[in-house]
């Protein structure tokens, strides 16, 4: 049966823990291999399975990366939403969501995966909006909290959704900066940098000067 089949998609979805395990697999290949060099046997051989269980699970083998990311990204999104939920100040909340944005290392897995999407973007247009979905939550939840400080008083009065989609793009420049190891521009002086610019555009340093 076609792995694009609907009675092959309800066989994935009864399957989740396999699933995860195959995307777990994929994401070590794709850090040591990049996506030009994985091949279906170097995620296979991870988990002890064939290469036709790996079509079995992704459909055809051009989806495996773009799959691979959208796992991780969902992964993520679930615990950090999670995670900044049980947050009262907005000011902490977005303090901590720009430490789970940037990457923590060179090689961190996270933005490997992304660097590798950019070596072979999507031509697809369904797939093209994928992008847009994933790197979309981030700024839907880092607009969320920006409107919420607002809200209570305790930023000044900024547009949330310019704010968030600014700040995205340039946390991706410094995320940049870390993955190529630019001298200096290691993951604590990315932190360093969005968190300082995002008070100064929030008003956090005119209001503690008043105090």
């Amino acid at each position: 049966m076609p792995a694009g089949s609907d009675a092959g998609a309800a066989g994935r979805a009864d399957r989740p823990d396999q699933r995860r395990r195959v995307l777990l697999a994929s994401v070590d290949a794709f850090a040591e291999r990049g996506a030009d060099g994985v091949r279906l046997k170097d995620i296979s051989d991870r988990v002890g399975m064939s290469p036709g269980h790996i079509l079995y699970y992704f459909g055809r083998k051009d989806r495996v990366l773009l799959e691979t990311l959208r796992w991780s990204e969902n992964e993520l999104a679930e615990q950090r939403r999670a995670e900044l939920a049980r947050y009262r100040s907005p000011w902490r909340a977005i303090e901590r969501f720009v430490e789970l944005y940037l990457p923590v290392s060179a090689a961190d897995p996270r933005w490997n995966l992304w660097a590798q999407v950019s070596v072979r973007p999507p031509v697809d247009a369904a797939d093209q909006e994928l992008l847009g979905q994933l790197e979309g939550g981030w700024m839907t939840d880092l607009a969320g909290w920006v409107e919420a400080g607002v809200s209570d008083g305790v930023f000044e009065q900024v547009d949330a959704e310019a704010f968030a989609l600014r700040w995205v793009l340039l946390m991706n420049g410094a995320a940049e900066q870390v993955r190529l190891q630019v001298p200096g521009h290691d993951p604590a002086w990315a932190r360093r940098y969005a968190a300082s610019g995002m008070a100064s555009e929030l008003g956090m340093r005119r209001r503690a000067s008043q105090r």
